[in-house]
């Protein structure tokens, strides 16, 4: 059986193809980093790692969402991710000079990740 962990990042990796095969079908492709930015800023399994931290800021835009913690970017999908409080983050992908043309701005670093609440994920939810 699949972890939990396994099954978001692959939910969020669907969510960005479907949506790219929506707004241009003609050019997306799975491995094409301009039509899914994960692609290109995944990181391997044993360069993946977890933080903790306070939500201090959030910026929600469609299927997506943005969180500020603890100073760091973090995007991840909106149905799964708390939008305040304290939440671990599992990161499985991280962008530099991130330009989101949805928001009309740049990320110096930004982390694709899988964000749960802290508590949650202190219960072992994310085995």
């Amino acid at each position: 059986m699949k972890s939990l962990r396994t099954r978001l990042a692959v939910a969020l990796a669907m969510v960005a193809h479907v949506s790219c095969l929506r707004t241009a079908p003609s050019t997306c492709s799975k491995s094409d980093p301009a039509t899914n930015p994960l692609a290109s800023s995944s990181l391997a399994t044993d360069q993946r790692f977890t933080f903790e931290g306070m939500i201090e800021e959030r910026i929600d835009t469609g299927n997506y969402r943005y969180l500020r913690v603890s100073g760091r970017w973090v995007v991840s999908l909106a149905m799964t991710s708390p939008s305040e409080g304290r939440v671990r983050v599992t990161a499985i992908g991280r962008a530099t000079d991130f330009a989101s043309k949805r928001l009309g701005r740049r990320f110096d670093v930004l982390v694709f990740g899988i964000v749960r609440a802290a508590a949650d994920a202190a219960e072992g939810e994310l085995q």
